[in-house]
C-alpha cells in the first residue's frame, strides 16, 4: 500500500469515527427526550404492582419460576403443568409425540444447563436466553455430551431453545458435532417468552387451574403480567404505547414520508440503537472488572491477616475472595461472576487447587449456609447463592464474619 493510499484510508476511518459520534449525539438527545416523555407517560399510569417486577427478576430467576411450575404435583403425584407444558410442544412440533411423563426429574443451573427435564425415555434441555445473553462456544454441544453422560441415547434428547421473541437463534457453533444431527433438525424447538409462555399460562395453564390453587394461581397471574409487562402488553399501556409511538413518529418526522421511506429511517435508527447498546456493554465490561478490583483492596483493609483469592483479570470469570484453612483443607469465601450469562454469585468454594470438596469443610460450612443458598453436587462449590453486583460485597462480608464466628466456636470448644 503507497504512502498516499494509507493517508486516504486513515482519513477515511477517521470521517466514519466522526460521524459516529454525531450519530451518538443526536441518539442520546433523542432517547434523553423519550425518556422524560415515556416516564410523563408512565406517570399517568393507573396504580399498578406486580412483586416479580420490584425485585427485578433476572435470567435465572425466570429459570426458577419454569423450574418450580413445572414440578407442581397433584395430590394423586401427576405433574398436572408439566404435561400441560409438553402438551403445548407437541401441538407446536409432532416431533415431541414420542414424550411420555413417567418419573420425571426437574433441575434448574444442574451442570450449568439453565432447565434440565430427564425421565425414563427422554430428557429435554432448555436454554433460557430471555436476556438475550450469546451463546458461549459449543454451549448446547456441551449440554447434550452431559446428558448423554447420564445414560440417554441422541434419539432421547431434546432442545428447546427459549428465547423473548423470536428474532434470536441459536449460533452454529453452539451446536458444535451436533449441528448436522437429529436432535437439531427433528428434536429442535425455539419458543418465545412473548409468543409462547405467555400463551400457554393464559390461555392452557390457568383456565384449568382448581378454584382452591390460590396460591398457584396468583404466582401465575403475577409472572403472566410481569411478562406482559416486560413486553409492553399490558392493557393498561395500551394508551402510553399508542403516544409514545406517535412522538417517536414525530421525532423522526415520518409524517408525509412514503411507508418504504419511513421504515429507512427508523431501521437506522435501530441500528443506532444497537451500536450504542453494544459500545455500553462494553463499558459495562470494563466497570465489573472495577468493582472486583474494588472488592479486592477493601477485603485487604478489611481483613490483612487473611489471604486474598483474586482472578480479577480473568474475563470469563472474573472472582475475589478470602481463602480459609480448616483441618488442613483450604475453602474460599468467594464472588464470581460469569461473564456469558450475565450472572453474579457468592458462597463457599473448594479453590484452584482442590476439585472436589471435603467431607470436614461441607459439615463445618453446613450451619453456616442458609436454606437460600443452593448446595448440589457441583464440584466447585459447597454452596453457593445468586445476587446483584450492589450487593455482592457486602453480602459476602455477611458470609466472612459468619465463617470467622464459627472457626472461633470450633477453637473455643
Amino acid at each position: 500500500m503507497t504512502g498516499n493510499n494509507i493517508k486516504e484510508a486513515f482519513e477515511f476511518s477517521t470521517q466514519i469515527v466522526k460521524e459516529e459520534y454525531v450519530n451518538f449525539d443526536g441518539l442520546f438527545d433523542f432517547l434523553a427526550k423519550f425518556v422524560k416523555y415515556f416516564n410523563d407517560e408512565k406517570s399517568k399510569l393507573p396504580y399498578h404492582i406486580n412483586l416479580i417486577d420490584e425485585l427485578h427478576a433476572n435470567e435465572n430467576a425466570h429459570s426458577r419460576i419454569l423450574e418450580k411450575l413445572l414440578k407442581q404435583k397433584t395430590n394423586v403425584g401427576t405433574y398436572e403443568l408439566l404435561e400441560s407444558f409438553v402438551e403445548y410442544l407437541k401441538e407446536k412440533d409432532s416431533n415431541f409425540k414420542k414424550i411420555k411423563i413417567e418419573k420425571p426429574r426437574i433441575t434448574q443451573e444442574t451442570q450449568r444447563i439453565d432447565l434440565w427435564i430427564r425421565d425414563k425415555s427422554y430428557a429435554i434441555i432448555i436454554e433460557n436466553k430471555v436476556n438475550w445473553a450469546i451463546d458461549q462456544q459449543a454451549q448446547i454441544q456441551r449440554y447434550i455430551d452431559r446428558t448423554r453422560d447420564h445414560k440417554f441415547q441422541e434419539s432421547q434428547i431434546y432442545v428447546i431453545y427459549l428465547t423473548p421473541t423470536y428474532e434470536k437463534d441459536p449460533e452454529i457453533q453452539s451446536w458444535g458435532k451436533y449441528y448436522e444431527t437429529e436432535i437439531r433438525t427433528e428434536r429442535y424447538l425455539k419458543l418465545s417468552f412473548r409468543d409462547d409462555i405467555i400463551l400457554w399460562l393464559r390461555e392452557k395453564v390457568l383456565p384449568n387451574i382448581k378454584i382452591k390453587d390460590v396460591y398457584l394461581r396468583s404466582t401465575i397471574e403475577q409472572y403472566v403480567d410481569h411478562l406482559e409487562g416486560t413486553f409492553s402488553l399490558r392493557t393498561i399501556n395500551n394508551k402510553m404505547n399508542m403516544e409514545l409511538q406517535k412522538f417517536i413518529e414525530e421525532k423522526l418526522a415520518l409524517s408525509g414520508k412514503r411507508p418504504e421511506e419511513a421504515l429507512e429511517i427508523l431501521i437506522k435508527k435501530e441500528v443506532e440503537l444497537q451500536n450504542a447498546i453494544s459500545q455500553i456493554e462494553l463499558v459495562k465490561e470494563k466497570y465489573r472488572i472495577n468493582c472486583f478490583e474494588d472488592w479486592e483492596k477493601r477485603l485487604r483493609i478489611r481483613f490483612p491477616n487473611n489471604e486474598i483469592v483474586s482472578h480479577t483479570k480473568n474475563k470469563q470469570y472474573p472472582k475475589v475472595g478470602i481463602k480459609f484453612n480448616y483441618k488442613q483443607t483450604s475453602f474460599v469465601a468467594l464472588i464470581e461472576y460469569k461473564c456469558q450469562f450475565d450472572q453474579i454469585y457468592y458462597g463457599i468454594w473448594t479453590n484452584d487447587d482442590i476439585e472436589h470438596k471435603n467431607s470436614q469443610v461441607t459439615d463445618f460450612v453446613q450451619p453456616i449456609l442458609s436454606e437460600s443458598f443452593t448446595v448440589d453436587n457441583h464440584s466447585w462449590w459447597y454452596g453457593w447463592k445468586y445476587t446483584e453486583f450492589q450487593d455482592s460485597y457486602e453480602s459476602l462480608e455477611t458470609l466472612i464474619d459468619k465463617i470467622q464466628i464459627q472457626l472461633s466456636k470450633e477453637l473455643s470448644s
